[in-house]
């Protein structure tokens, strides 16, 4: 039980620390950027697509991971990895839309 308590506890800090860390940037760059922002100029479908595979990397690396709860926590720690590039992904592309 211990094992699980410690992939869960990692697994929900790197993804909000991820989260905060990918506002923060675009944050940053819009800030930093003058004149048109061409991200934002992007069709909507961009959008939609990006939340498709930021689902699922997210619903697939969580599934994965609990899964495959008994491996050690090094092997647990790509997974942990996967479904925060999801979060990050989403968190992106989440304010893009907002944006428009």
């Amino acid at each position: 039980m211990k094992k699980r308590s410690k992939v869960i506890f990692s697994l929900i800090a790197i993804c909000v620390v991820t989260i905060i860390v990918a506002f923060l940037i675009q944050k940053n760059a819009e800030r930093n950027l003058e004149g048109v922002k061409c991200s934002y100029l992007d069709p909507m479908i961009v959008d939609f697509l990006a939340f498709g595979v930021a689902i699922f990397l997210i619903v697939e690396g969580t599934w994965d991971i609990f899964e495959n709860m008994k491996e050690p926590f090094k092997y647990q720690i790509p997974r942990i990895i996967i479904v925060a590039i999801g979060f990050a992904i989403t968190t992106l592309h989440i304010m893009q839309f907002v944006h428009k």
